[in-house]
């Protein structure tokens, strides 16, 4: 990508009926089997019905179109609250141009888009994905969302607005004999793919330094570590308990420090044992691995080659 691009997330304001109309048309173009709505359909409205549209999205709690634009439009979606189920917002719309796709784009789009609905007292998202638009798929499912049903053509997805609250704390002295038993039940048997276990193995290798405990509900579930070097932010350990996986709490986590490490300029760099699953999730986060060591990848994610800047709602602000 450019690096010198400039993302901004926002509201559709009144009077950009042109804007929305230009970049719905270039969606259903583009990714007519996504929709449905079809391109000839939306290309014979007239453009009152734009103008209309866009204003009524404009402004107050029941509906809101989102934009990205750098130099050009190059992402939408829409939430409508479901005026039979007040608390719920349906999510339509979602387009991101194939130039953007896998950049954190999307990412940013429903998390300004979550942020606002949080404002305006929605306690779900539900989304519908037609048959055979699988990345789509993936993705709703990567960012939260959980299947309801299929029906039809299409699989229906909801996202609850407040996720479960996840918490941090330091590490103390107290927590090494529980960290020591933890760490030994999630890693010995990837550790003892490479070479043989060694007692003790949490305290000798991470100790506490800088390390968190991982809480959920005042349950601790899990241990954080990331190191500040002059070079990189880096992520020394990451585990979360067996009964809090396939929650995208890591993902969250990791998710977090690279918002840090992209407002920092700076790459985060981590460790994973060959043979731990673990590296799927780095992968599908953007890191790249960087050196392949005998028993493990040394991985790496840099920040975007652009920056994706999400206005605060309802208020304008710079683009740097």
């Amino acid at each position: 990508m450019n690096e010198e691009k400039a993302y901004t997330v926002r509201r559709l304001c009144k009077g950009e009926g042109k804007l929305y109309r230009s970049i719905r048309l270039e969606a259903l173009s583009e990714s007519p089997e996504a929709f449905c709505s079809s391109y000839d359909a939306a290309l014979g409205r007239d453009m009152e019905s734009w103008d209309n549209q866009a204003d009524a999205a404009a402004e107050g709690g029941d509906r809101a179109i989102f934009v990205v634009q750098a130099a050009e439009p190059v992402g939408l979606v829409a939430l409508y609250r479901d005026p039979e189920n007040p608390s719920q917002g349906e999510l339509v719309q979602m387009w991101i141009a194939p130039s953007e796709r896998g950049g954190g784009i999307a990412e940013a789009l429903l998390n300004h888009l979550f942020e606002w609905a949080a404002e305006d007292s929605y306690e779900t998202v539900r989304a519908e994905v037609t048959d055979g638009n699988q990345r789509a798929l993936r993705f709703y499912l990567r960012y939260g969302f959980r299947k309801l049903e299929s029906a039809g053509t299409e699989t229906s997805l909801v996202k609850s607005i407040k996720d479960v609250e996840i918490g941090l704390r330091p590490a103390t002295a107290e927590d090494l004999e529980w960290l020591d038993s933890f760490y030994e039940s999630l890693m010995r048997p990837v550790v003892e793919l490479n070479h043989p276990w060694e007692e003790g193995k949490f305290r000798e290798a991470f100790g506490l330094g800088n390390g968190m405990v991982v809480t959920c509900g005042g349950r601790e579930i899990g241990y954080y570590k990331v190191e500040d070097r002059p070079d990189c932010l880096y992520l020394g350990d990451i585990q979360i308990h067996s009964d809090f996986q396939n929650q995208e709490i890591g993902a969250r986590l990791i998710k977090e420090l690279q918002s840090r490490a992209a407002n920092e300029g700076r790459p985060i760099r981590l460790r994973v044992l060959k043979g731990n699953r673990a590296r799927l999730l780095y992968e599908r986060l953007g890191f790249k691995e960087s050196i392949q060591l005998d028993n493990c990848h040394e991985m790496e994610w840099r920040p975007f080659a652009h920056e994706v800047i999400t206005q605060v709602p309802r208020t304008e602000s710079a683009l740097r």
